[in-house]
């Protein structure tokens, strides 16, 4: 639900659709091939982010998922730059037979979407190599919350859930989602507290002039939007919300819901952003003493705040993973 033309509609905590086996299903759909060259344009000016960094890797991210390429380049760091000002960009690939990956000749870089699969260079016998997106720091908790023998880490600025795991002494590497990473800290990874949504005007009851503004989504209808909050990382904070009976944390999350970016027609320019919500959300994080004992809630509020009636088409939840997963035990 992050974009109605796009990979990127991940519905679980750990960032990527979750497959019966293990690993990404990524790769069987695109086989582990190099990227093909094609033809590109001109570069235009980018405006890196703040709070990036990337790793080195010998090998290459398998085809499929390019945004675009950069030819002729004498240097890596217009391919970073305009990766870091990418929020799907997760890395760059291009090919250097030099033993530590620097450039030896003008060289072409190819940016890469969706989750990073690094095919190892002794595995493909070429002399490819690949700087992976991350996160310069992953923060500690801005608060820790506890009900129902479960303790929350709340990241900083999103407050979504960067670690969960039961509240008893010694426990100190288990989590029930997997704990925020470098490359999980990114924006469009999903974490539990993340939603997405697909909003539309509602054209019900409207004539003349507003009806013809309204049906913009051609068959009478207003166009669907798409929003989630996951946009958000790096690039938005949630604003604080005073609580109410039971509630241990709770913050407005529409601020992030509008840094969802709208693909526009040109791959290689940052996407532009959609414009804001109709729907305010608000998140909290509370007790309930339903069901024999407490327990720790997570409860989302939607309340319409533009000047016209909505249609909500969908309103998804991140959830934890219900299988085990790397560095999390199973049972």
């Amino acid at each position: 639900m992050l974009d109605a033309h796009s990979r990127h509609n991940w519905t679980n905590e750990h960032g990527g659709p979750l497959a019966v086996f293990v690993g990404d299903p990524l790769p069987l759909l695109v086989g582990l091939r190099p990227p093909v060259v094609h033809a590109v344009q001109a570069q235009p000016p980018f405006t890196p982010t703040a709070g990036l960094n990337y790793s080195l890797a010998a090998g290459f991210l398998a085809a499929g998922d390019d945004l675009f390429a950069l030819t002729g380049l004498s240097s890596l760091q217009p391919a970073l730059d305009a990766c870091s000002a990418h929020p799907v960009c997760c890395g760059v690939t291009y090919q250097s037979s030099a033993a530590d990956g620097r450039f030896v000749a003008r060289t072409t870089v190819y940016l890469k979407q969706g989750p990073a699969r690094l095919v190892p260079e002794r595995e493909t016998g070429q002399a490819w190599w690949s700087w992976t997106k991350r996160v310069a720091v992953v923060p500690p908790p801005a608060q820790v919350v506890r009900a129902g023998g479960l303790a929350a880490a709340l990241r900083p600025a999103s407050f979504s859930v960067m670690w969960l795991n039961a509240t008893r002494a010694g426990v100190d590497n288990f989590s029930f989602v997997p704990p925020l990473t470098p490359t999980s800290g990114l924006p469009l990874v999903q974490h539990l507290g993340d939603v997405t949504l697909r909003v539309r005007r509602s054209c019900a009851g409207t004539g003349g002039a507003a009806a013809a503004a309204c049906a913009g989504g051609g068959g009478g209808a207003a166009a669907w939007e798409y929003y989630a909050s996951a946009w958000g990382a790096l690039r938005a904070e949630a604003a604080p919300s005073a609580l109410r009976p039971g509630e241990l944390a709770a913050h407005d999350i529409t601020p992030l819901l509008d840094a969802t970016a709208a693909p526009g027609p040109d791959a290689r320019a940052p996407r532009k952003k959609a414009p804001p919500s109709p729907l305010a959300v608000r998140r909290a994080y509370a007790t309930s003493s339903g069901g024999g004992g407490s327990a720790l809630e997570v409860r989302f509020e939607l309340r319409n705040t533009a000047a016209y009636a909505v249609e909500l088409g969908g309103f998804g939840m991140a959830m934890p993973a219900a299988t085990a997963q790397v560095g999390v035990r199973a049972g």
